[in-house]
This record gives C-alpha cells, sequence and structure tokens, in this order.
C-alpha cells in the first residue's frame, strides 16, 4: 500500500476502526429508533403553557426532553460516524 494514501476502513484492523454497533446494532435499528424520535417529538408539546402547575410537571418534562437529547445524540453520532467511515 502507497503510505502517501488514507487508509480505507476495509483494510484497517477491526481494532481501529469505529464499532458502530455499540451505538445501533445496524442501519435497520437506526431506522427504527430515528421514527421513534420523530415520533417523541411532539410529547414536548403537552407541557406547553401547564410548566407553572408545579415542580412534578416540570420534573416530567425535563425526563422527557433527557429522553429525547439521549436519542438524538446517539442517533447524531452514529449517522455522522458512519457517513465518515470512508
Amino acid at each position: 500500500m502507497n503510505n502517501n494514501q488514507p487508509m480505507k476502513r476495509c483494510d484497517a484492523a477491526e481494532e481501529y476502526t469505529w464499532r458502530l454497533s455499540d451505538l445501533c446494532a445496524s442501519d435497520e435499528m437506526f431506522e427504527k429508533q430515528r421514527i421513534n424520535l420523530q415520533n417523541t417529538i411532539p410529547q414536548l408539546a403537552d407541557y406547553q403553557g401547564r410548566l407553572a402547575e408545579g415542580a412534578e410537571t416540570v420534573l416530567s418534562f425535563l425526563k422527557k426532553l433527557e429522553e429525547i437529547e439521549q436519542l438524538f445524540e446517539i442517533l447524531y453520532a452514529y449517522a455522522n460516524m458512519h457517513l465518515h467511515e470512508d
């Protein structure tokens, strides 16, 4: 292999590659999770105008927001790393 050319992922030893399966088991799982995220985001609207109801409502909202943010971060990382594999 020419040392002036970057190594392709398929030529690299597995221990030196991203293990995307830690984020999503497959592209199909990614798509299912993406749809899940898309369907979950509108649930935040249920809290519109309700946060003044009290601490329990605020806590419930923050938990739902955290759930959405964590799923988004996983999907973003998977998609971004998958895009830059080679």
